[in-house]
């Protein structure tokens, strides 16, 4: 058996150690993981600006919120159509910001009150939380089976 520095391999060691640690990613490889390449430092943990995510990533990120529902006037009204909310969502997974980009009037107002209740794990990017701006769908229909959310 060779004998080695033990300095040297604790230099090998403790990145692989501190990596078994870290919440990794979407596309962090090998190589990153044992360069450190995607530790949140101070450097890193402000990104100059935010990401933007395809919605159907960040709807695997909601962790808590209520379901938007169809209000009763806006049925009896027969008023149906798809409500466009552009959203920010902090690092620390709240919305920090949501507006609607286009929709029926009377389902404008209750569908932001309910998206701005909603909650996300943090989105990593490099090995940190950073801001992201989404698009969130709500189709209100009144076929029932046409009824859903896209987030």
């Amino acid at each position: 058996m060779q004998n080695r520095d033990p300095r040297a391999m604790m230099r090998w060691l403790l990145p692989l150690i501190a990596c078994s640690f870290l919440i990794i990613a979407p596309g962090a490889s090998a190589l990153d993981l044992l360069t450190n390449a995607r530790i949140c430092t101070p450097a890193k943990a402000t990104p100059h600006k935010s990401l933007t995510i395809p919605a159907g990533i960040i709807a695997l990120h909601k962790i808590k919120g209520k379901k938007i529902k169809y209000p009763r006037k806006m049925q009896r009204e027969h008023i149906q159509g798809n409500v466009v909310v552009k959203a920010m969502i902090s690092r620390q997974g709240t919305i920090k910001s949501a507006y609607v980009i286009s929709g029926p009037e009377g389902l404008r107002e209750p569908t932001l009150k309910v998206i701005l209740t909603w909650r996300y794990t943090p989105y990593i990017y490099e090995g940190c939380p950073v801001t992201v701006d989404t698009v969130i769908t709500t189709v209100f229909s009144l076929n029932e089976n046409d009824m859903h959310q896209k987030r």
